[in-house]
């Protein structure tokens, strides 16, 4: 009862009125639009790769989804950072694109390979384990000439790695050429300070760009 008899007493009280009570607070300061705050605030810019700014202004929403393979196979494969790169550096070699060969190169470097390591990739396979060997080879030859793969390697594969990993395999070695065939295509080389690390990207799927 208290608190009613305050509030009819405040309501009528002289000055006051339900216009006052609705009244929005005035700004004390000019407001920036929000997309003008945010061109203020110090933001990074990673370098982009060479393929990715020679499509970025005719394509930006596929570019940024390649960005975000990229990333992807580069840093969350299935089959870890060794075995991956070794299968897009399979790749790379068997079309001659020396763009991804290199990029491959450097992310196995990361993942702890040393001189030794890279220079048998190109040559002798015989240090690495049968599984390894095998699935090196199948990246190349997949690559070359995939009509002349046969089932008994793939069964072979199979019994190594199990359905999930061979999925992995084949989908990385996918990918590889899809981007050693842009590289090519565009022309692009190895940028001025050697590959790039891959760059984290959240593509929004709703909104335009």
């Amino acid at each position: 009862m208290a608190s009613l008899v305050m509030g009819l007493t405040l309501v009528g009280s002289p000055g006051w009125s339900l216009a006052q009570q609705d009244a929005p607070a005035r700004t004390r300061f000019s407001l920036l639009e929000n997309d003008e705050a945010w061109q203020l605030l110090p933001r990074e810019n990673p370098p982009l790769p060479s393929w990715a700014r020679a499509l970025m202004r005719p394509l930006p929403r596929t570019t940024a989804a390649m960005l975000e393979l990229d990333y992807l196979h580069r840093v969350n494969n299935s089959l870890g950072p060794i075995l991956a790169g070794r299968l897009r550096w399979a790749a790379a070699d068997a079309m001659d694109c020396d763009y991804a060969r290199r990029y491959a190169e450097a992310d196995l470097r990361r993942s702890g390979l040393g001189d030794g390591d890279l220079k048998q990739l190109a040559g002798d396979l015989t240090d690495l384990s049968e599984p390894d060997r095998a699935a090196v080879a199948f990246a190349g030859q997949l690559t070359r000439a995939g009509h002349e793969v046969a089932d008994n390697q793939v069964a072979e594969l199979l019994a190594w790695f199990g359905p999930e990993k061979v999925v992995a395999i084949v989908h990385t070695v996918a990918c590889a050429n899809f981007q050693n065939r842009i590289a090519l295509a565009l022309g692009v080389e190895v940028e001025s300070g050697g590959p790039l690390p891959p760059i984290e990207l959240r593509l929004d799927a709703k909104k335009r760009l």
